[in-house]
């Protein structure tokens, strides 16, 4: 909130609120209510800079005026979002697929969030202005995007045979997988939740 009352660049919030898929999720969810152009958003930077200042005000004293301490489980469930976030941002770096990693970032965040918010995906993200890849990545697993989370998944639970046969398929090394998901486990332990 300090940074917006002292006019920071709106590229330091994006990454204060990349390390959050709840304010994430909520920050694309306010866009929803403010944006009557139908403009679909592939990315948080795209959200944010939808917002002008005074917008971004008010939706960050909202979130603070009904922010509660999250519980251990949700802190889980926000550290996973965030680890298969820079899984999926580092596997858009390595796979020879097309795929842009400040999307993939914003699926793996969101990936989460069905479990969050206690609602299913088919609930939650057909609302949101989000771009179609990634509304067919989230919901079905579908094209390229939706390959990439398939293999966030399988490295997850550690499931050599599905992690062999979706490297293949997004064009990676399985051995780039492996590491890729240990460095983005650590980063994920390693922020401030």
């Amino acid at each position: 909130m300090n940074r917006v009352t002292e006019n920071h660049a709106k590229t330091e919030l994006v990454s204060l609120i990349k390390s959050d898929a709840r304010l994430s999720y909520q920050l694309i969810s306010h866009i929803n209510t403010l944006n009557k152009n139908d403009i679909s958003i592939n990315s948080l930077n795209e959200a944010i800079q939808l917002l002008n200042h005074d917008d971004l005000y008010r939706w960050l004293t909202l979130l603070l005026q009904t922010s509660v301490d999250p519980s251990p489980h949700t802190l889980t469930l926000l550290k996973r979002g965030l680890s298969r976030a820079f899984f999926l941002d580092i596997m858009a770096n390595k796979s020879l697929l097309q795929a842009d990693p400040q999307t993939m970032y914003l699926i793996g965040l969101l990936s989460v969030m069905d479990r969050l918010n206690g609602n299913s995906f088919a609930k939650i993200i057909p609302s949101l202005k989000l771009n179609p890849e990634i509304k067919q990545a989230i919901l079905e697993h579908k094209g390229i995007y939706g390959l990439l989370l398939s293999l966030a998944l399988a490295a997850e639970a550690g499931e050599q045979a599905r992690i062999d046969d979706y490297a293949a398929r997004c064009l990676v090394n399985p051995v780039e997988v492996s590491l890729a998901m240990i460095n983005a486990l650590v980063m994920a332990e390693s922020t401030n939740l």
